[in-house]
């Protein structure tokens, strides 16, 4: 697949084929629909939309970033990985022209902030929610990071990158949009920190990464889960065995940046003992058999995804 699509593939950007266009007028802004408001039947135009939990809106695939960030992020990585294990040039080529086009082209390049993500029409309260997309950058500049060392990813990429990344964790950790969003007590809260903690990754600020996990991050587990492991915030939803399942994949992959500053999240525990492992023991039964979960469920749940959870906490925790 990465040889036949992957190094085959036109680049991806915000602006490729697009649709609709954020409020500023600019193509170079990302903008996304958020999946479950619809149209209120009850008004003439149907704003302000309405939500309807677990219900994905059609129109969200009239908004191209959407799947257009997934597949960067996702065929970026495999070409990283790729040029990784056989050290052959064409790989890291390929990445770095996608990267180039997604973040750092004067005409194509993503405006480093996510203001018009997951917008709502006709709603007008500034929401953080849509920064949960944010979680696809995070992938790409993993990828980045594997490249670096490639003679096709030169010195002023790095910097320039180093550059979009610095003005994006700004945006973050100072718009409205991301003191909002790191203020959400559920799955989107755990996501916000990943994409911090991967920003601070990339700047390698060690240090500063050491300290938003355990001063941020560790709390999350904390405020958010019951000591039977569970997350009520998450159990409320339609979708509960996924949206809890999508929390404990948050913090697995802070788990992975947190190797890198030497903490081991999965070995964390309260003096209560809520940690992740308690969180994969309640999730674990109904992993194996998603028919037996006792709360909303309105969707088909892939087993797969606790199959990978369970060996990265064995991994993890020698077990």
């Amino acid at each position: 697949y990465v040889d036949t699509a992957c190094l085959n593939m036109e680049p991806l950007s915000v602006v490729k084929d697009k649709k609709r266009v954020a409020p500023s007028k600019d193509p170079r802004d990302y903008i996304t629909l958020s999946p479950y408001w619809w149209p209120d039947p009850s008004t003439p135009d149907g704003l302000p939309y309405i939500r309807r939990d677990g219900e994905r809106n059609p129109e969200v695939y009239e908004y191209n970033e959407r799947v257009n960030s997934t597949l960067f992020a996702e065929v970026v990585q495999m070409l990283s990985i790729a040029y990784f294990f056989t050290e052959d040039e064409k790989y890291a080529s390929k990445a770095a022209e996608m990267l180039r086009v997604w973040f750092l082209d004067p005409v194509t390049g993503m405006n480093p902030n996510m203001t018009y993500s997951q917008t709502v029409p006709g709603m007008t309260e500034i929401r953080g929610t849509g920064i949960i997309d944010a979680r696809r950058i995070a992938a790409a500049l993993n990828a980045a990071k594997i490249v670096e060392q490639s003679e096709s990813w030169t010195k002023q990429d790095r910097e320039k990158l180093l550059d979009w990344a610095n003005a994006f964790r700004y945006w973050l950790e100072n718009s409205v949009n991301g003191l909002k969003e790191a203020q959400a007590p559920n799955n989107h809260g755990l996501w916000y920190e990943v994409t911090h903690q991967a920003l601070v990754l990339y700047s390698g600020n060690i240090e500063y990464l050491k300290k938003i996990i355990k001063e941020n991050q560790i709390n999350r587990i904390e405020s958010q889960m019951q000591p039977d492991g569970s997350l009520p915030h998450e159990l409320a939803r339609t979708l509960g065995l996924h949206y809890s399942t999508f929390a404990l994949e948050a913090l697995n992959i802070s788990d992975i940046i947190a190797s890198k500053a030497g903490v081991n999240l999965w070995n964390y525990k309260t003096e209560e003992g809520k940690g992740m492992i308690l969180g994969l023991e309640f999730l674990k039964p109904y992993w194996q058999e998603p028919e037996k979960w006792p709360h909303m469920q309105i969707k088909p749940f892939n087993k797969e995804r606790g199959a990978l959870l369970l060996y990265s906490a064995g991994r993890r925790t020698n077990n």
